[in-house]
């Protein structure tokens, strides 16, 4: 039971910290979102916002919020680790078997994502770009094997962390997990 309500503890800290990080992007302080009014923008470099009425200040979140993998990119990920062993077939979606592009539309979709069902190329194409310093779980990784021309993704993963990839992979005719390649890596993306 103390972990479930941990759970939930994190999630709502992370829900609170996309709220503020939402708020700062669109030019309005925190309080003034709780409040449902616009405010001035925040001064450069403030750490927190001045409270108005009965709201209390609210830091700025943390680094470490920033860079959580979202709910459904963790969803993604343990959804397509239930998949590991299963067959790779070319142009399959699954559960039955996986293509590359099949799997990652397999596995956003059954987190309760609406990423479309595209090629490993519509995905780089489509995703939010995302340094190979910045990749977090969920994020996709694409590759570049000659199949294409230079700068075409011919093939798509799921980044799990820790330099990790969980992938339908063709050359082990299975979904596996597996070290990035970072050799052939062409980019990350986020889905949006």
């Amino acid at each position: 039971m103390s972990d479930v309500l941990s759970a939930i503890a994190r999630v709502s800290q992370i829900v609170q910290g996309l709220r503020e990080v939402r708020a700062v992007a669109s030019g309005n302080d925190f309080a003034s979102v709780l409040e449902g009014a616009a405010a001035e923008p925040p001064a450069a470099g403030a750490a927190s916002v001045e409270p108005t009425s009965a709201v209390a200040t609210i830091a700025a979140p943390s680094a470490s919020t920033l860079t959580q993998p979202s709910d459904q990119a963790e969803r993604a990920v343990r959804l397509a680790r239930t998949m590991l062993g299963r067959p790779y077939v070319w142009g399959a979606e699954g559960p039955g078997g996986f293509d590359c592009s099949g799997l990652v539309y397999w596995a956003y979709h059954a987190a309760g994502s609406d990423l479309p069902r595209l090629t490993a190329d519509g995905y780089l194409r489509t995703t939010t770009p995302v340094a190979r310093q910045d990749l977090r779980p969920g994020d996709l990784v694409f590759f570049n094997y000659g199949r294409l021309a230079a700068g075409h993704a011919d093939h798509v993963g799921i980044y799990v962390g820790d330099g990790k990839v969980i992938e339908a992979s063709s050359s082990s005719d299975a979904v596996v997990i597996r070290p990035v390649d970072w050799e052939h890596f062409l980019g990350g993306g986020r889905p949006r």
